[in-house]
């Protein structure tokens, strides 16, 4: 039943990791030395493919289902999925940033700093707001045949670090974050 929420709350708890890392990285640049750029683009990489691409839909997914039956949910829903956009769209722009600097173009520690952060706290508040305001709703107002429909048209793709196999090109991430 709940056993999908399990899964989007373990997908938090991954993210949260990499932004984690992530404000490492903004910190490190904060004091003026160089950040590791490598890095932060591999946390935007997974950040804008597993979150935005698997996670996120899933969840929308979920949401639908609990309009039908707890409308009164529905404002809270539609500012979710609106964040689910904006969060896609803040992703691909520090992709821009990130790869911008990694390729040595000089760009102002600001142009990387304010929207890594906008990113950071706006992905934090967001996965927050889900797990106390909708996930309980959902665990209360959903019936097994409700879940049976959710998980029967999620797509089940396997996330690329924190998954049965890290990928290849996430190794040197994944030993990092379970070296600190």
């Amino acid at each position: 039943m709940a056993d999908l929420i399990q899964k989007l709350q373990r997908d938090h708890s991954h993210m949260a990791r990499l932004l984690k890392v992530l404000e490492e990285e903004l910190d490190t640049a904060a004091k003026s030395d160089p950040p590791d750029f490598q890095r932060m683009q591999l946390v935007m990489k997974y950040m804008t493919r597993y979150p935005d691409e698997v996670h996120h839909p899933r969840e929308d997914v979920l949401f639908a289902r609990l309009l039908e039956k707890a409308p009164a949910v529905g404002a809270t829903i539609s500012t979710l999925c609106a964040e689910h956009r904006v969060l896609a769209v803040k992703g691909q722009e520090l992709c821009s940033v990130l790869d911008a600097a990694a390729t040595e173009h000089v760009i102002r520690r600001d142009a990387l700093e304010t929207p890594g952060r906008e990113y950071i706290a706006t992905l934090y508040r967001h996965m927050r707001f889900e797990e106390t305001e909708i996930f309980s709703v959902a665990r209360a107002r959903l019936g097994t045949e409700d879940w049976l429909v959710i998980e029967s048209s999620v797509d089940e793709q396997r996330d690329p670090i924190f998954g049965d196999s890290v990928e290849s090109e996430y190794r040197d991430l994944y030993a990092y974050i379970f070296s600190s």
